[in-house]
């Protein structure tokens, strides 16, 4: 990824939706012309948009092969750009703040995208605390890269939410696992 270059979503807007919304991989990413950058960004809207279990998984090879090998510096203007989506946009879910948590080792990315995740996501289901136990879940399966960086975020979007499941989920996370 570069810093010199800026990315397609905001250089060409309607082309990039475009080959956001467009079916085949390869017709995306002829059209992003092989740019790491503008390749991450529409794969992990997509992810964001669609929310589906097979997208998560083949983009985490894209994150773990590629964008692992990118600066923390520039994988966190990747993420502002991620989160930018979320925010300011109706179609794209926290489920983009995924890959980050999952798969990058940054203590500041991993705790700011599960402060995000809890925060910012719309209720599901009935249960305002669902993000919540995502995350819980997430550290019990030892799915993550880096589990206190998501542990801290939980204990930190306490702080910023005031929300109590947090601090609950610290207790049973402390006595179930025996940390």
């Amino acid at each position: 990824m570069t810093k010199e270059k800026r990315p397609l979503c905001f250089t060409d807007p309607k082309k990039f939706m475009r080959l956001v919304r467009t079916e085949d991989p390869q017709a995306r990413l002829d059209g992003l012309k092989d740019n790491i950058q503008d390749i991450a960004i529409c794969e992990i809207v997509r992810l964001g948009i669609h929310n589906k279990p097979e997208m998560a998984a083949e983009l985490r090879q894209l994150y773990r092969g590629f964008i692992m090998l990118a600066s923390e510096e520039d994988r966190w203007t990747l993420y502002q750009h991620i989160k930018g989506f979320v925010e300011n946009t109706s179609f794209v879910s926290t489920g983009a703040c995924l890959p980050f948590i999952r798969d990058d080792s940054s203590l500041r990315i991993v705790s700011t995208a599960v402060i995000d995740y809890v925060s910012l996501g719309r209720i599901v289901r009935g249960d305002p605390m669902g993000y919540v136990k995502d995350i819980i879940e997430l550290i019990e399966g030892s799915a993550l890269r880096s589990e206190g960086a998501a542990f801290g975020g939980l204990l930190q979007s306490r702080r910023q939410t005031g929300l109590q499941a947090p601090a609950a989920a610290a207790r049973r996370l402390g006595t179930a696992s025996g940390r």
